[in-house]
């Protein structure tokens, strides 16, 4: 199986999706994204740190926002604190947990503070959901 770009924030992104976003393409694409490698969680990873297979959605009126420099910051971030970085490749299932285990929901509100999704609180949601289905906090 080919693996699926993922840069680093979006898997953030990814445990609190709710179906929306900037566009109907772009809500699509990252829930059949997110299907795919729900069904199958041994589903091979390749971890960006620049725009992937969600951003390959994104409509022109948000394109400059994949190559902004925030989101870049908030990839490697991410990528750090799972002790991974750009170029690695690991199972769905195995980053899921590691996010999950390296972030508190809290840390969001520094981590993504200029983020326009942050106020609606689904990715912490997310986030808190999953550490208490998976009890994976150490």
């Amino acid at each position: 199986m080919e693996p699926v770009a993922i840069r680093g924030h979006h898997l953030l992104c990814a445990l609190g999706f709710r179906g929306a976003g900037y566009s109907p393409a772009f809500v699509e694409n990252m829930a059949a994204i997110l299907r795919r490698l729900d069904a199958t969680p041994a589903a091979p990873v390749l971890l960006v740190d620049a725009p992937d297979s969600i951003c390959a959605a994104c409509p022109s009126s948000h394109a400059d926002h994949c190559t902004e420099a925030s989101p870049l910051q908030r990839d490697r971030a991410v990528l750090s604190a799972i002790g991974h970085a750009s170029g690695d490749t690991a199972p769905w299932d195995e980053i899921r947990t590691e996010v999950v285990r390296a972030f508190d929901p809290g840390d969001l509100n520094l981590l993504c503070a200029n983020c326009p999704w942050l106020p609606y609180g689904y990715c912490q949601e997310g986030l808190d959901r999953r550490r208490k289905q998976r009890d994976v906090i150490s």
